[in-house]
């Protein structure tokens, strides 16, 4: 049995879901999900990228690729850094979660943060609205890094021109392929999905790596 099919299996009990229940949310059968949990089949990624949204977990904790099970390595919690295991990146403001928010044109920074080192960001963006909460709340600094491969079910940075927006704006969402179609998903559900259209103005900024919250 594979990794994944004990993860998915202890997730799966963990949140008391049978396999019926989780078949339903993916729209398939018990059969399958039975299949994925003994090994004997393994789900495209973007069914892997629903399981990590469903469980509030990672992509890569359901692969083995990290056994840190929380959704992403936003929190420094209680690892101790020295001061060498911390580099200084740029914010700009400021990236929409709703119905705020400014494109970062790379020309204005408003401060600058610490992140540790193996976060991988080469830069912050400010966040307004509250469409990614609760994971990404008003006010936080998103950590991006512009060239890192972007694959269904991470978060991203987007800048939308039009039919979205009159004006160039940046998005924070969560990037989906699913049936041949590419969309943007928010957390918080009073947001519906924004489909990527092949005639549209889109821009991948980058792949949100972490987070930076101010108390």
């Amino acid at each position: 049995m594979s990794i994944f099919s004990k993860r998915l299996k202890a997730l799966r009990e963990a949140h008391h879901m049978s396999q019926k229940e989780l078949a339903e949310k993916l729209n398939v059968s018990k059969k399958t999900i039975s299949a994925y949990e003994t090994g004997r089949a393994q789900p495209p990624m973007y069914v892997i990228s629903l399981l990590a949204d469903l469980f509030h977990t990672s992509v890569d904790y359901l692969l083995g690729k990290t056994d840190d099970p929380r959704p992403m390595r936003w929190a420094i919690g209680t690892q101790l850094y020295t001061e060498e295991g911390f580099v200084e990146i740029p914010v700009y403001n400021g990236a929409r979660a709703g119905t705020q928010g400014s494109y970062p044109d790379g020309s204005t920074i408003i401060e600058y943060v610490k992140i540790p080192r193996n976060i991988n960001g080469v830069f912050g963006v400010k966040v307004f609205g509250d469409s990614m909460e609760p994971e990404i709340k008003h006010g936080d600094i998103v950590v991006v890094n512009p060239n890192m491969t972007i694959v269904s079910g991470d978060r991203v940075v987007v800048v939308l021109g039009e039919p979205y927006f009159v004006e160039p704006a940046a998005v924070v969402k969560i990037y989906r392929e699913q049936h041949g179609v590419k969309y943007l998903q928010s957390l918080n559900e009073a947001y519906g999905p924004i489909v990527l259209t092949d005639n549209a103005s889109v821009h991948f900024v980058g792949k949100v790596v972490g987070l930076v919250r101010k108390y």
